[in-house]
């Protein structure tokens, strides 16, 4: 009876001992899932904000590159019109038609009733070349230009290479934050995907703004109206030279008469002045000679 007792005793103590191991053991997992969720987040975070992608990764960002040639070009150009704005009626209607649009314009009136004006206008990229030609007619005379242009394709590779980085980096943080367990662990993974998100929105909107500057052409057009030189144009036949050297000198004596007119009557103070000091003098001078002749 003794020897049964003690058997159950033993028995008893050993499957107790054996259940305190098992439930130390399957806590172990518990305990320690939060930390090892957490520090495969902060490796894989490091992997991936070092640009160590796996060799897929590497070749789908390689392959969306662009290598297209990015050039930003501008041109300035000097006209000589014969008519204002028959001129710029002719040049806003050929930046329309090439889907251009003006951004800035402006017209000075001169004093010798000639206008000055500048343009600046943005036209598709392939018609950058062929512009001025499309301009240029015996109205309108280009008397100067000058064109540039500034290569930007290593400045947009590189940022499209940056934002296919962060939209892979991008990608992996929203797969974290389905995976994640913990609020604290789904605040550091939102708080490092909007820091991400931002980052793309900055580089995205670089991209754009190269992307008008490169799709679109700036020029500025000075026009300068200019009717004499026109006229004086050495094309002309002899019959219309003749009409214009009358009409040159009409305006030669009209424009003495008018100054002749504008001198006297805005000198009359001074005329008057002289006339009244001046007859006395001249009479007293001329009654004195008639006396001793």
């Amino acid at each position: 009876m003794k020897k049964l007792f003690l058997f159950l005793l033993l028995s008893t103590s050993a499957l107790t001992m054996i259940a305190c191991s098992n439930s130390d053991d399957s806590s172990v997992p518990e305990a320690t899932r939060d930390v090892r969720s957490t520090e495969e987040y902060d490796q894989e975070m490091d992997h991936v904000e070092s640009g160590d992608y796996d060799q897929d990764d590497t070749m789908q960002i390689d392959n969306t590159i662009n290598q297209e040639q990015k050039i930003i070009n501008e041109g300035y150009f000097e006209l000589q019109v014969k008519n204002y704005q028959e001129a710029l009626q002719k040049i806003e209607t050929q930046i329309a038609e090439q889907n251009g649009y003006v951004i800035h314009n402006e017209t000075w009136q001169l004093d010798n009733d000639l206008r000055e004006g500048r343009i600046t206008a943005r036209i598709p990229q392939q018609y950058f070349q062929s512009f001025p030609s499309l301009l240029e007619s015996d109205d309108i005379k280009i008397i100067h230009h000058n064109t540039s242009g500034q290569d930007v394709t290593e400045q947009y590779v590189d940022l499209e290479s940056r934002l296919n980085s962060k939209m892979v980096v991008e990608e992996r943080l929203l797969n974290f934050m389905d995976e994640a367990e913990t609020t604290e662990d789904l605040l550091n993974i939102s708080r490092d995907l909007a820091k991400i998100q931002e980052e793309i929105e900055q580089i995205t909107g670089r991209m754009n703004y190269l992307d008008n500057k490169t799709d679109l052409a700036t020029i500025t057009l000075s026009i300068y109206e200019d009717r004499v030189d026109r006229i004086g144009d050495q094309d002309l036949n002899t019959w219309e030279r003749t009409k214009q050297q009358l009409l040159r000198s009409y305006n030669f004596i009209f424009v003495a008469g008018s100054n002749l007119i504008v001198f006297f009557i805005g000198n009359l103070p001074v005329l008057a002045v002289f006339l009244l000091i001046g007859l006395p003098v001249y009479f007293y001078w001329k009654r004195k000679k008639k006396g001793r002749e």
